[in-house]
């Protein structure tokens, strides 16, 4: 699983476009949890900082997802559950 963070300097629209044409089998937005000061996401090990926006590189890979926003491919959901 990625996650490609959904910035502040793009309307919304252009952030959810952006998500939607990423070539990975599972994309997921990433969210802090209501009132608490901590992420929803799971963040893989060696995941040591996250830049969000149009600062992030790359999606980074998760643990967990939260599911507001998540994208899934059929081939990859397929091809994960026979691995």
């Amino acid at each position: 699983m990625s996650s490609s963070v959904l910035g502040t300097a793009n309307p919304p629209t252009q952030d959810a476009l952006r998500l939607l044409a990423r070539p990975e089998p599972v994309v997921s937005g990433v969210y802090a949890k209501k009132s608490r000061r901590e992420m929803a996401t799971i963040f893989a090990d060696g995941v040591k900082e996250v830049l969000f926006g149009p600062d992030a590189a790359a999606p980074y890979p998760l643990k967990f997802a939260a599911t507001g926003f998540l994208r899934l491919r059929a081939g990859g959901v397929t091809a994960h559950n026979s691995g």
